[in-house]
């Protein structure tokens, strides 16, 4: 579950390309969301949950590379700000 309980907005939807720890979403990258969290929602890495550490351009970047590369268009993602970090932090206590 991924969820957005404040009023900063969210972002759900297919990724343009990744590499290494770039995520290009195709719209600009909202810096806000610094400190939030990236999860991918569903396709190739789903489940994987990084924190968002810089936005620029049309570009996340996130924490540390992924597990799995994601790839493209088959890999959906959510990002958020503060909720988000939570649902990392969560994630990484495994509670």
């Amino acid at each position: 579950m991924f969820t957005s309980d404040g009023t900063g907005g969210a972002f759900a939807g297919p990724i343009v390309s990744s590499s290494g720890t770039s995520v290009d979403i195709g719209k600009k990258a909202d810096a806000s969301w610094v400190a939030g969290a990236m999860a991918v929602l569903s396709g190739p890495g789903a489940g994987q949950v990084r924190r968002i550490v810089n936005a620029s351009g049309s570009s996340f970047i996130v924490d540390r590379p992924w597990d799995f590369q994601l790839t493209g268009r088959d890999s959906d993602i959510g990002a958020s700000f503060i909720t988000g970090a939570e649902v990392a932090r969560r994630r990484e206590d495994g509670h």
